[in-house]
C-alpha cells in the first residue's frame, strides 16, 4: 500500500492530547451553594435540562434560581429574574424566585427575591395596609 508524504510525516507521532476543560468559576462556587440551600430548605436539586431548564431547586409550586456571585462581583438581578421566570414557565409553576448568596454569611442569611406583585398575591402585604 502506498503512503503519501503527508501520512509519512505523522507516522510515529502521538496525537495531541485534548485540552482539559475547566468549569467556569461561577459553576464551581454555585453548585456547592445550591447544595447547601437545598439542604437548608429540605428539598433536592434539579438536574440541568439545557434550554428547557426548570430551575435549580425542586418544589411543587415554586421554581428557585440559585445565584452565587463572587466577592465584589455584581449580580444582574433583572437578568436573573427573567431567567427564573422562564424556568418557572418550563416547569409549569406560577411562583419563582432568585436566591442569592451573601458573601461571608451563612446560608440562612441568603437573599430570597420575588417580584412585588407576587408578594402582594401571597398576602405578604397585610402589614402595609392601613385600616
Amino acid at each position: 500500500m502506498k503512503v503519501d508524504w503527508e501520512q509519512q510525516a505523522f507516522d510515529g507521532l502521538d496525537a495531541p492530547r485534548p485540552r482539559k476543560r475547566r468549569k467556569p468559576r461561577g459553576v464551581e462556587k454555585g453548585n456547592p451553594f445550591a447544595e447547601l440551600v437545598a439542604r437548608f430548605l429540605g428539598t433536592e436539586r434539579r438536574t440541568l435540562s439545557g434550554k428547557k431548564d426548570k430551575g435549580d431547586l425542586v418544589s411543587r409550586v415554586w421554581s428557585h434560581e440559585i445565584k452565587c456571585p463572587g466577592r465584589g462581583r455584581p449580580l444582574d438581578l433583572s437578568t436573573a429574574m427573567r431567567e427564573s421566570k422562564r424556568q418557572a414557565e418550563n416547569a409549569g409553576v406560577a411562583l419563582y424566585s432568585v436566591i442569592t448568596r451573601r458573601t461571608g454569611y451563612p446560608v440562612a442569611e441568603a437573599f430570597f427575591t420575588i417580584p412585588l406583585w407576587m408578594a402582594r398575591d401571597l398576602g405578604l402585604d397585610s402589614e402595609w395596609k392601613r385600616d
